[in-house]
């Protein structure tokens, strides 16, 4: 915490420093430019968060829902015996990861400088460009993994849900204020989720048996509680 203090403190001597050579006034400096002083603070906020837990890396650039969307599918994989490849969870977390960080560029191309944001939302903002060539990069791989090695079969069940995932981001962009009539959102997201999860099982037809419906109804469910979760705790961000 001390160590926060004095970043703060320094940032903001060398930026009032420099205003005051340059021919402004002190109380021109301090009337004039508070944004730029918020903006100092985000910056500060994000490089201390980072520091201080490694984990909020993964939230950051949008890992953390790819590496549990793997560890699911593997645990269904692992409890109803069915054989996922190499490729498959590669193509899992990629498709993941994409989506996520395309969700996150549109809210960060859409979020007003007056708007409450939140960390992630801020570091993209400030990291656009970079953001759009990892976006490419991770598209292109995407579609390398899925054209090559997997079957017809699953690519369809993946075009499907990809459809429907393509359209929730674009009512969420263009159209955001529809969730205010239709408070659906939290469980479009959570069943999307699922669904691209245990893509691959949907696409063996002898492998959706009642149990592992009834089993992916819960998942849903769990993911739904999840995304509702999150948005109570960031309501003032929405």
């Amino acid at each position: 915490e001390p160590l926060h203090h004095c970043a703060r403190f320094r940032g903001y001597c060398g930026y009032f420093a420099r205003r005051v050579r340059s021919g402004m006034r002190a109380e021109q400096v301090i009337s004039v430019d508070s944004s730029a002083i918020e903006r100092m603070d985000s910056a500060i906020v994000v490089r201390r968060s980072a520091i201080a837990s490694p984990f909020v890396w993964l939230n950051i650039i949008c890992l953390d829902a790819p590496i549990v969307a793997v560890v699911w599918q593997s645990l269904f994989a692992r409890e109803f015996h069915f054989l996922v490849t190499a490729p498959e969870r590669v193509a899992l977390f990629l498709t993941a990861w994409l989506i996520y960080l395309a969700d996150r560029f549109a809210d960060a191309l859409a979020l007003r400088s007056t708007d409450a944001s939140s960390l992630r939302e801020k570091f993209c903002r400030r990291h656009l460009h970079a953001w759009l060539v990892l976006l490419a990069l991770t598209a292109a791989s995407d579609a390398f993994v899925i054209l090559r090695f997997l079957s017809i079969h699953a690519i369809a069940v993946g075009v499907t849900i990809g459809f429907f995932s393509v359209c929730y981001l674009a009512i969420n962009y263009w159209r955001g204020g529809v969730w205010h009539f239709l408070p659906v959102k939290e469980l479009c997201v959570g069943f999307l989720f699922a669904l691209g999860t245990e893509a691959v099982f949907f696409s063996q037809p002898a492998a959706v048996t009642s149990g592992f419906l009834a089993t992916f109804s819960l998942f849903g469910a769990l993911c739904f509680l999840n995304c509702l979760s999150i948005a109570v705790w960031e309501c003032d961000l929405d």
